[in-house]
């Protein structure tokens, strides 16, 4: 129930690890959603006493009893089933910090990076879920060791935090109870005693504890495994099924929640690669209230595309409620034909609610603003531009944190304990590219792939011959993407060099590198197949040439060997080479590799 309620997809995106425990931890003192960490802490809470209810009950000859019994008319407070049942409510407490900070609510999706434009590559490579639950190191780190180490810790320090903190409470409210049932003594309303800590309870409760996080841990392996799956039914797209399999999928393009948006164009993908007889079936549905079945798909795809340009370029997003006039001008140079009728006379509209910007857009917005004004399109001169209003915007933004807080503050975040706090510069790429606060990846690569392949196959396909028409728009799409994503990314690498790319986890890396190669990979595939009808389409030689330009691969060319993908490479290849050696370290080499890790990463950080 917890893991549906809170559902979402791809990693979270914080700037730093103290972020994470401020905003999903530590809410009541940050602007954080509360009712999401109270929902987490309440039902481990509620599981927690479950099972120590049941475990009380079904154990005989433990001394679990609610009383004691001293004489045939009075009965005193048993405190072991206390002592057990507090156990038990520490490491549900324990275990919601771990779910909120580890991120369990979060379904990642695996990307593979585009190795070939072959057919069989698989953009999600999905282990059967026998083979995921019979993954030996995934189920000893998480469910033995994991589960093992917080039941042990919690046993060890339950004896000096129980008598400070559980004992009065748990004692008044068993206390409560056992006074309907039982005659309670008087003196033994008030614990009297020393804490039933002795080394056979807290074994006991070490074992007890190690169970319940057992079942918790396999419960959430077990629930990944089973939903991280193709959106398949027998063999065939899940809205095939459905009495009108276009509309049901187009719905679920369109859908405002993640989930649902993730796993309609994760489908769309799937058809464009392996369903001839469904992409044919969308590209003939012309008749569709609106527009044809495939215009209002690609606009959807389009959408998620554009949304990197709009997170690094605040300054291209159309604005029709505030600013109507220049949103039609700047259309009106897109326009393949002349217009045929007069403007229509528009005003403001005073009662339109401002859009919320976070703090990041608000400073790319104001730089890039005073830098570039509205032209279109991205022109070399342009660009320029953007890379001067995006370096004045990365000198004020949180990833130089010595050149904003004081000297103490400096000093904290450049020793070996200011990692907690110490901002990464890759995050802060993530969330303008990726989507903050979680990653947009893999509806990013969905959308493109599904774009490619689906425009690729509409040469043989398209009987109406619709889809041509929409090639201009996917181009231009596609190299405005990869434009705002170089230049952006590009002036972090130059002044942060490798720095740029260090991080904690090298998935995120890896997720970057995989949206630019499919950017890229897709528009080179689309400028192959459509070469001899791009003129003719609307693009015009200038255009045609910047496009190639950015489709190509640089990273083996003389003017690459500084390219930004060169650097993150590298670093790439040393995050391995060390997960290897740490791998592959005898007994205690998986904690020093550990630390020596993270001793590089927080010294290149300085």
């Amino acid at each position: 129930m917890l893991r549906i309620s809170q559902m979402h997809i791809g990693s979270r995106i914080s700037p730093s690890p103290f972020d994470s425990a401020k905003r999903f931890v530590i809410p009541f003192i940050t602007n954080a959603s509360i009712t999401h960490t109270l929902n987490t802490f309440f039902w481990y809470t509620i599981s927690a006493w479950w099972f120590s209810e049941v475990y009380i009950w079904s154990v005989e000859g433990a001394n679990l009893g609610w009383v004691n019994i001293i004489n045939k008319r009075d009965y005193e407070l048993n405190e072991r089933p206390i002592y057990l049942r507090a156990t038990l409510i520490m490491v549900a407490f324990v275990q919601a910090f771990r779910h909120l900070y580890h991120d369990y609510d979060g379904l990642l999706i695996p990307i593979s990076r585009s190795q070939s434009a072959s057919g069989d590559h698989l953009t999600h490579p999905i282990d059967p879920i026998a083979d995921q639950i019979k993954s030996g190191p995934k189920v000893r780190d998480v469910v033995l060791l994991g589960a093992g180490k917080v039941a042990f810790l919690t046993a060890i320090a339950l004896p000096f935090i129980y008598p400070f903190v559980f004992r009065s409470i748990f004692w008044s409210f068993h206390l409560m109870f056992a006074k309907i049932m039982y005659r309670i003594s008087r003196s033994s309303e008030h614990p009297s005693t020393y804490p039933p800590a002795n080394p056979y309870m807290i074994f006991r409760t070490a074992v007890v504890g190690f169970l319940l996080l057992s079942s918790w841990e396999i419960a959430s392996l077990l629930f990944t495994a089973f939903l991280v799956q193709e959106p398949l039914k027998k063999g065939q797209p899940i809205s095939t099924t459905t009495r009108d399999p276009n509309g049901t999928l187009l719905s679920g393009l369109k859908a405002k929640k993640e989930v649902v948006k993730t796993f309609a164009f994760w489908e769309l993908m799937i058809i464009s690669k392996r369903f001839p007889d469904r992409r044919k079936a969308i590209f003939s549905d012309i008749d569709r209230a609106g527009a044809p079945t495939w215009s209002q798909m690609l606009e959807a795809g389009l959408d998620v595309i554009r949304s990197i340009q709009y997170r690094i370029d605040p300054s291209s997003v159309p604005n029709i409620t505030q600013n109507p006039s220049t949103w039609e001008k700047e259309r009106e140079e897109n326009l393949p034909l002349p217009r045929i009728t007069p403007k229509r006379a528009t005003s403001p509209n005073v009662l339109a609610t401002p859009t919320k910007k976070t703090v990041y857009q608000d400073i790319l917005d104001a730089a890039v603003r005073k830098g570039l004004g509205s032209s279109q399109p991205w022109t070399p001169e342009r660009t320029a531009k953007v890379k001067t209003a995006v370096v004045s915007a990365i000198e004020r933004s949180h990833i130089r944190p010595k050149e904003q807080i004081g000297a103490v503050m400096s000093l904290l975040l450049s020793s070996p304990l200011g990692w907690i706090f110490r901002p990464r510069p890759l995050r802060f790429i993530q969330s303008l590219v990726l989507g903050s606060p979680n990653a947009s990846t893999s509806v990013i690569i969905d959308a493109v792939e599904s774009i490619k392949r689906m425009s690729v196959a509409s040469l043989s396909e398209d009987t109406y011959g619709k889809v041509q028409g929409t090639i201009p728009e996917v181009i231009r799409t596609f190299t405005y993407a990869i434009q705002a994503i170089e230049g952006f990314i590009s002036i972090i690498a130059g002044e942060e060099g490798e720095k740029a790319f260090l991080d904690d986890d090298p998935s995120r890396l890896q997720e970057l590198l995989a949206v630019d190669e499919a950017l890229r990979g897709a528009l080179r595939e689309l400028l192959d197949a459509f070469s001899q009808f791009l003129q003719h389409a609307g693009l015009d030689e200038e255009e045609i040439g910047i496009a190639r330009v950015w489709a190509a691969d640089v990273s083996t060319t003389k003017a690459g060997r500084n390219d930004w993908r060169n650097r993150a490479e590298k670093v790439r290849e040393k995050q391995e080479k060390r997960q290897q050696q740490v791998e592959a370290a005898p007994n205690g080499g998986e904690k020093a590799g550990d630390m020596v890790e993270m001793a590089q990463v927080s010294g290149a950080l300085q």
